[in-house]
């Protein structure tokens, strides 16, 4: 079975993705997107569409959106200081809609269409901590992030904290205890011992204190201190990769990494069920070492065979990723830019609103409405290793 490397299997995939389009829609999106991507992710309601609304404004959220309700895929575009900025607003985990997994897929899909057009530059943690303790949910959620990014990655994590509106002084102080209980905890200390950072999506610092700011008469003030935030903390180029980046580069499939593992059994171990340790007989290093080597290569073979399948998969979702794409470089292409600064006359150097394109090209013009072929001109999937 041929090896291909991640970056050529990845030209492989991306030119499998590109043939469904129309002459100059592949080049379009790459002349006209080149922006940093950030993933929003935690719980269901606990203020991560909010989040990116308050940056991204309102009209270009709803415009960067495909479906409704706690289903909402979006990938939302915004211009901060100098930098093309790509919001993945993901549906959040613990909800009725979706199983866990699938959000994850979803989210996998996501990156696999959108990595040819964009940079991975960082990834928030949205998180209310209304509770006492940390919560369950945010339990398993906090575990499979620390998974799927690896500590290395940690410095390009912000934990995002919500639901300060309408707090008065001593509420703020109450909740602001809360957060430091929730973050003292073992389940933070991969991400704030590695370089993560909290930021209190609600809060403005004035006179030594925080003040809470309300959602809606203040929202100009919210949306710019987060802007500000992104600006300063997330300026400089990144070399820092995720983890679940890394594992599929050395041949993992989506089941096989270590965030897969934990939302499929609850620990990242290569023992968990049905990813049995392979095991070897003790008699000399010479037997060990080819026991092993034999079992690495078992694991790749069922990494493969998984992972081409999940790939086959991915191009028939990859139709409304391509459309979410046209939409932001149509907003990163518009003739027009206004700048926040002039529409509203107070705060943030450098962040502007771009106005949509009347006419967005049109891709995808022979594909069924039901779904996508793809001409993989004799590529076998299954061929295909990240590695």
């Amino acid at each position: 079975m041929p090896i291909i490397d991640l970056n050529n299997g990845w030209k492989a995939f991306s030119e499998a993705v590109s043939s469904t389009m129309e002459n100059g829609i592949d080049d379009f999106l790459k002349n006209n997107i080149n922006a940093d991507l950030f993933i929003v992710t935690g719980e269901a309601g606990v203020g991560k569409s909010s989040f990116v609304k308050s940056i991204t404004l309102e009209d270009v959220y709803i415009g960067s959106t495909l479906e409704s309700g706690t289903t909402t895929t979006s990938l939302v575009p915004a211009i901060i200081g100098d930098k093309r900025c790509l919001f993945l607003d993901m549906p959040g985990f613990n909800t009725r809609d979706f199983d866990d997994w699938d959000i994850f897929v979803r989210l996998m899909t996501g990156l696999s269409v959108v990595r040819q057009y964009v940079q991975f530059r960082g990834v928030f943690y949205v998180d209310a901590m209304l509770d006492n303790r940390v919560s369950d949910s945010a339990t398993k959620v906090l575990n499979w992030l620390a998974n799927f990014c690896g500590e290395s990655y940690m410095p390009n994590v912000t934990i995002v904290t919500t639901h300060w509106s309408g707090l008065d002084p001593d509420g703020v102080q109450e909740k602001l205890a809360l957060v430091d209980r929730w973050t003292e905890s073992d389940l933070f200390r991969p991400f704030l011992s590695n370089g993560a950072q909290i930021y209190h999506h609600g809060l403005d610092m004035r006179h030594g204190k925080y003040t809470a700011l309300h959602k809606d008469n203040s929202a100009v003030r919210r949306g710019m201190l987060a802007a500000e935030m992104i600006a300063a903390r997330y300026h400089d180029p990144t070399t820092l990769q995720l983890k679940i980046y890394t594992e599929i580069a050395n041949g993992a499939s989506l089941d096989t990494t270590s965030a897969g593992r934990w939302l499929r059994h609850g620990t990242a171990s290569g023992t968990a069920q049905g990813f049995p340790e392979t095991r070897s007989a003790p008699s000399s290093n010479g037997s060990l070492a080819r026991s092993n080597q034999q079992g690495r290569r078992e694991e790749r073979a069922q990494a493969s065979e998984s992972w081409g399948s999940q790939v086959a998969s991915v191009l028939r979702e990859a139709k409304p990723w391509i459309q979410l794409l046209s939409t932001a470089a149509s907003f990163y292409m518009s003739p027009s830019p206004v700048s926040v600064l002039r529409l509203l006359g107070q705060g943030l150097p450098g962040v502007v609103e771009v106005e949509f394109c009347d006419d967005p090209p049109n891709w995808f013009e022979s594909v069924d409405a039901h779904g996508v072929d793809f001409d993989f001109d004799g590529l076998d999937l299954n061929d295909v290793v990240f590695d």
